[in-house]
């Protein structure tokens, strides 16, 4: 998500070009013509079965299998084109932050009638109309099918599709802010796209960052560090966010990555000079920071509160990363965290700024809290439009706006 990411957008042409159904080999094929290069091909990666059913944000299916469609090693071995490592960086200067101006909105749209509620469908055709009225909004179909379903689904809902690129990809799950790549700005003044590895039974969602770098012509860095583009923020300054989960994540367990290692690491990546590492929800599945915080300035940051006469124990957890970050200089404001009585983790953080507005979940079983976090967003953003998305069908899942969106910043 950065700042100079966006030299190609003048040559922004509608990506539905791209959609064309090529055979595919163990090894990458021509898709087709990249419309924002002038004719060059977009490199399709391996395009592995997607397993039944909407995988859960933090949900990590049987990692035994020695099935070739559901084994990431497997896939990362065979197909190193779009699964491997690569040298780390040695030209990223920073990461913005979320709030600067956002050229593209990536949403990805996996909804069909087999495995998707009404209301999950509702969800996205609204997180397209909001992201699409405030950016370049870009639908990544996770099928030419998908494809088809948003194009039609949209158009019914009145969306004016004329301001939205389609691109037709092979995806496991609709979580793109955790495997779409993360764009840096380089110390040259241009754009690098920084990929972690993702769980690894996803491999089609592990692949798309090669996919995206070579539709966009952007430098892509791809490391052996298990990480999710949920469990990082950027104040655009330097300083970076992320929780202790990324220790527990198996690739890293197995290559004893330590916090020190983080903080190199995240530094080479990601231009992080100050890399804060916070304690997780208790209880909640992904771990991720933006389940709790988001930056809303370079020294801005909203952190979630618990009741602690309803959650003592995430209530001591909040309050301290709290003051965690306000001990490393950051304006603390605190945002109400609704109950998780039903084992679902519902979550105002997980939002997203996009230009003139920002987009905030809410739900309609949790209508106690809702005022205190607009007005917490409005406090935060008061030049800015604050709209809203009915989340309450998709965080089931594990996730909201922010889970379900990655942007591109503007310069």
């Amino acid at each position: 998500m950065t700042s100079q990411q966006r030299a190609v957008a003048a040559a922004s042409v509608l990506i539905s070009s791209l959609l064309i159904t090529v055979a595919l080999s163990p090894q990458a094929v021509a898709a087709g013509p990249d419309p924002t290069s002038g004719g060059s091909t977009w490199v399709d990666g391996p395009r592995l079965e997607r397993p039944g059913g909407t995988l859960m944000a933090g949900e990590r299916p049987s990692r035994a299998s020695a099935a070739p469609a559901g084994n990431a090693r497997t896939a990362q071995a065979r197909h190193p084109e779009s699964h491997g490592n690569d040298p780390l960086p040695t030209d990223v200067a920073v990461v913005p932050g979320e709030f600067e101006p956002v050229d593209k909105t990536l949403v990805a749209w996996l909804v069909d009638d087999q495995e998707s509620s009404a209301d999950q469908k509702t969800y996205f055709t609204e997180l397209v109309r909001a992201a699409s009225a405030n950016s370049r909004a870009v639908v990544v179909g996770g099928s030419r099918e998908a494809v088809d379903d948003a194009r039609t689904r949209l158009g019914a809902a009145g969306v004016d599709t004329s301001g939205i690129d389609f691109v037709d990809a092979k995806l496991n799950t609709w979580w793109i802010r955790d495997y779409g790549p993360i764009a840096a700005r380089t110390t040259g003044g241009g754009k690098r796209f920084i990929h972690t590895k993702y769980y690894d039974d996803r491999p089609n969602d592990d692949a798309f960052a090669a996919r995206a770098a070579d539709l966009w012509k952007v430098p892509l860095s791809r490391t052996d560090l298990e990480s999710e583009g949920g469990n990082f923020l950027s104040d655009g300054a330097g300083g970076c966010l992320v929780t202790t989960a990324i220790l527990d994540r198996p690739l890293n367990v197995e290559n004893h990555v330590t916090a020190a290692d983080v903080r190199d690491r995240f530094g080479s990546l990601y231009g992080c000079r100050r890399t804060t590492i916070l304690d997780p929800i208790k209880g909640e599945g992904t771990g991720h920071v933006d389940m709790f915080a988001a930056f809303t300035g370079n020294k801005d940051v909203l952190v979630g509160k618990y009741d602690p006469a309803y959650d003592p124990e995430n209530a001591q957890v909040l309050d301290a990363d709290a003051d965690r970050l306000s001990a490393a200089g950051y304006r603390v404001r605190r945002i109400p965290m609704p109950r998780h009585d039903d084992g679902v983790f519902r979550s105002y953080t997980n939002s997203l700024a996009v230009n003139r507005s920002v987009l905030v979940p809410v739900y309609s079983d949790d209508t106690e809290n809702e005022k205190a976090a607009l007005d917490a967003y409005r406090a935060a953003f008061p030049d800015r439009t604050i709209v809203t998305i009915d989340a309450t069908a998709i965080i089931t899942t594990g996730g909201a706006i922010h889970c379900t969106t990655m942007t591109f910043a503007a310069r």
